[in-house]
Formats: structure tokens, sequence, C-alpha cells
């Protein structure tokens, strides 16, 4: 068997739907979902993704569910280093940007094959991580090169490879779908 490098762990299924309920009840922080154009930078463009996403500042989560989601991250992120034997001079990455709860509308996702480290801004993503916040049957994640279908099982918490070895995309459904994704990337020298 060839290793995948995806590794998959679970989070507290109430706490799923604790956070579409914060999502659904705080609708003043949403916004059309933006994908990166080589000519045009952060734009929003349907036909490639299609979400309703809200953005947290790792920084300053102090407020429940987040709060909770973080600390259940981070036990799946620890569980993770010990399935890959990652040694302390190695592990020494976090979530340094925003991060996202998405919601896709029924036809909606994330439609195009893409990578999460693929210009200068995005250097510092060691890895992704995505916990489904619902069961939706055929609409998971699909993985180019490991010839993957992960399905979107509420609770599961993927984490993998920034590089374009991990080329993925959303398998679009006919069912709301939610998630909440980010990367955790290398910590700076304070």
């Amino acid at each position: 068997m060839i290793e995948t490098f995806i590794y998959g762990n679970k989070v507290d299924e109430n706490l799923c739907d604790d956070l579409i309920s914060f999502f659904n009840k705080n609708e003043a922080f949403h916004f059309e979902g933006i994908v990166l154009n080589k000519k045009r930078g952060a734009i929003v463009d349907k036909n490639s993704k299609e979400s309703i996403d809200m953005s947290f500042d790792p920084k300053n989560c102090n407020v429940y569910p987040i709060d909770k989601y973080l600390n259940e991250l981070n036990g799946v992120i620890e569980k993770f280093k010990v399935r890959y034997n990652i040694s302390p001079e190695f592990d020494a990455f976090n979530i340094l940007e925003t991060f996202n709860i998405q919601k896709y509308v029924p036809g909606g996702g994330f439609k195009t094959w893409h990578s999460e480290r693929t210009n200068i801004k995005s250097v510092n993503r060691q890895f992704a991580f995505m916990t489904y916040l619902n069961t939706v049957e055929n609409g998971g994640t699909e993985f180019l090169y490991q010839n993957m279908k992960m399905n979107a099982v509420k609770g599961v918490t993927l984490i993998w490879p920034s590089d374009w070895t991990h080329t993925h995309r959303g398998i679009i459904a006919n069912k709301e779908k939610y998630i909440i994704t980010g990367w955790l990337g290398y910590k700076q020298n304070e």
C-alpha cells in the first residue's frame, strides 16, 4: 500500500451542529467565497467556487463554539503528529492565517482542481485542514493524484499536505454542505 499522507480523525458531532448554528445566526459576517486568479487576484468566480464564507482570526477566537473547535482540532493535530512520527524539530506549525466556515448551496462547492500552496502569499502553508460539519451523501472531496474520494461525514477532520501533490476539489452535491477549513503554517519566530 502506498501512503497518501491524508489523515482523518473525528471531532464532536454536537460541536458540528453548534458551528452550523453559529454560522447561520451571524449572517452579517458572511461573504461570497473567493478564489485566487493569476491575473486579477482574489475574486468571486462561481464557476470555480460557489460558497458563502465566514472568516476567523486564529489569534482572536475566544467565542463558543469556535474556541472549542480549535481545542478539538489541536487534538486531531497531535494525533496526526503521532501517526506520522513528526519529530519536535519539524512540528513547529499552527494556524497562522484566517480560517473559514463555508456553506455550499446545492450545486455549489469548490468545483475546480486546486492546491493550497500556489504563490508567495501561501508559501508558509504546510498542511490544509478541513472538518465536515454535516454528512452529505456523494458530497465529499476528491484528491486527484491519490485517486481518492473522501465522504463528507459529520465530524470527520482531514489534514493533508498543502502542495500540488494533493490537488483536490469538492464533490458537488444536491444538498447543502458545511465545512470548516484552513491551513497549518510554520510558526514565526517571536
